[in-house]
């Protein structure tokens, strides 16, 4: 389902997103039946990455390990997972 009405969830563990911290944002994203951004910076964590923003702290691991979680729960609601440009053709 599509709607103009953008939601942003997570920015407030930018970096950090925990398992339980996703779940409340699928959870909120479904109930919603709106397009939710959820903000995350999944990744792997390399020897470049880690010399570089090591100073962020972020769990890039972790975030991608969710985001993946998040999709096969999103897929069992009968939701998914998009990208901006999805999004944009939402608005």
């Amino acid at each position: 389902m599509c709607s103009s009405d953008l939601r942003a969830l997570g920015f407030e563990r930018s970096g950090k997103v925990s398992s339980a911290a996703m779940r409340q944002y699928v959870q909120q994203a479904s109930l919603s039946r709106r397009v939710c951004e959820v903000i995350v910076h999944p990744g792997r964590l390399d020897a470049r990455m880690q010399r570089r923003y090591a100073h962020w702290q972020y769990d890039w691991d972790t975030e991608l390990r969710e985001l993946m979680a998040a999709r096969a729960v999103l897929s069992g609601l009968g939701d998914a997972l998009i990208n901006f440009e999805g999004a944009a053709r939402c608005a």
